[in-house]
């Protein structure tokens, strides 16, 4: 029998080798080939996955969580069409987490971004509250106003209008909280009943009212502006007080000692013009505390529902919140 020839070592392992690789090449080709549409498949699950869970801790309360979970969105996810729910859900959690200056920068971002989307409306109102809640009552107004006129439906209107309402009511402007209270249509879905806030603010036009100027021209004499504005015992010592030291000071002239006549006049003057600021100052502190208590008076009666919305539905609206500065 003639012995077959031995095969290198080395040769069996290329051929081995070669058969491989052409096998994982193949595998290669066609995993690539089908992956596109793998792709497109399990994208919007993990998208509508990623806003799912966003939405869930917003309901918890953990804002900020929510905040890096709707970027992630954002970052892995770029032509998704929930985009604006995200960039909502950022503005949003901003504002629950009492971050203002940020929810009002995501708020204006969505705007400028989404000028013509659904759920412009409920950026202007996230941006109307943040610039309420960092003291700019004009901008809160404007945009309220905005919101208002830009409105898809009467209840949505009706919020602006209450929170409109509120911004001018905080500011002491009753005249302009009644025009505004007076557009709401519908009471309950704004949080606010119109005839009874209406009813409330009519109280403003008989508001107890003290004038500075008056108490600071009665005060001429020692203590009598503070009788104005009904401090009594402040007026009965502040009229002892410099009466006793301007009695003091005149004796201390007729005396023939002028150094502490000097120098008890002149403390004198000090209370004296002390009086003056004071009844002033109390003055002003009399009306602001009538005009808080109307202020409370108007909010125990209307409780605005502004703004909503941590459903984990996308664009969805289905929670209202409390608005106040």
């Amino acid at each position: 029998m003639t012995a077959r020839p031995a095969i290198a070592p080395h040769a069996a392992f290329r051929k081995t080798a070669g058969r491989a690789l052409r096998l994982a090449l193949a595998a290669a080709f066609l995993f690539l080939s089908a992956s596109p549409a793998l792709c497109q498949d399990s994208l919007p699950a993990a998208a509508e996955g990623q806003m799912a869970f966003a939405a869930h801790l917003m309901k918890t309360g953990d804002y900020y969580r929510a905040v890096t979970e709707y970027q992630r969105f954002l970052f892995f996810f770029p032509q998704s069409p929930l985009i604006p729910e995200a960039k909502l859900g950022i503005a949003r959690a901003y504002i629950l987490g009492e971050q203002y200056r940020d929810a009002a920068d995501s708020a204006r971002d969505f705007i400028s971004v989404f000028p013509e989307n659904r759920l412009c409306f409920q950026a202007r109102l996230i941006l109307a509250q943040a610039q309420g809640r960092l003291g700019d009552a004009a901008g809160a107004a404007e945009e309220f106003l905005r919101a208002a006129g830009s409105a898809p439906d009467v209840a949505d209107a009706d919020r602006a209008w209450a929170g409109l309402g509120l911004v001018y009511l905080e500011a002491g402007d009753f005249s302009g909280a009644r025009e505004s209270f007076s557009r709401i249509r519908e009471g309950l879905a704004a949080g606010c009943p119109p005839d009874e806030v209406q009813k409330r603010l009519a109280l403003a036009d008989t508001l107890p009212h003290k004038s500075p100027a008056l108490a600071g021209t009665l005060s001429i004499v020692p203590g009598l502006g503070q009788a104005y504005v009904g401090r009594f015992q402040d007026a009965a010592f502040t009229f002892l007080l410099d009466g006793a030291l301007i009695w003091a000071a005149a004796e201390s002239f007729h005396d023939d000692q002028p150094a502490l006549g000097a120098v008890v006049g002149v403390v004198a003057v000090g209370f004296y013009a002390g009086n003056i600021y004071g009844a002033v100052s109390s003055a002003r502190k009399f009306n602001r505390r009538e005009s808080d208590r109307l202020i409370q008076s108007v909010k125990q009666a209307c409780t605005p529902r502004i703004f909503g919305g941590i459903s984990p539905e996308p664009g969805g609206l289905s929670a209202t919140l409390g608005f106040s500065f």
